[in-house]
């Protein structure tokens, strides 16, 4: 049986561009749909502000790599947002897998990094 989540995942470039149509399509609909999510979430993005504020002031220090795959281009995945500083650099791709599959078991920064 062919479902779409088995097509999505044999076909991600495909899937890339309909986004992209998608998106240039309807730009109100994506940020009607972005503001919605930051109305909803105003303490996941002051704590993501503060950390974007924090590594350009030199304060926290950006990972290289992700630590799960070691590719370049990292964002921060905040395993515990009381935390704010407390951050996991994940690339793109394992940071939505960790989203996808649940959430944050194993995702928590090494000791030294505190």
């Amino acid at each position: 049986m062919n479902t779409s989540k088995s097509w999505k995942a044999r076909n991600p470039e495909k899937v890339a561009e309909q986004k992209k149509r998608y998106a240039k399509r309807y730009p109100d609909r994506i940020r009607e749909a972005c503001k919605r999510w930051k109305d909803g979430n105003r303490d996941k993005v002051r704590v993501e502000k503060a950390l974007r504020r924090a590594v350009a002031r030199g304060r926290v220090k950006k990972g290289i790599e992700c630590e799960m795959c070691r590719k370049s281009e990292v964002v921060g995945h905040h395993p515990d947002y009381d935390q704010r500083f407390v951050v996991v650099w994940l690339c793109r791709g394992c940071h939505a897998k960790v989203h996808k599959d649940g959430g944050e078991r194993g995702m928590g920064p090494d000791p030294g990094q505190r």
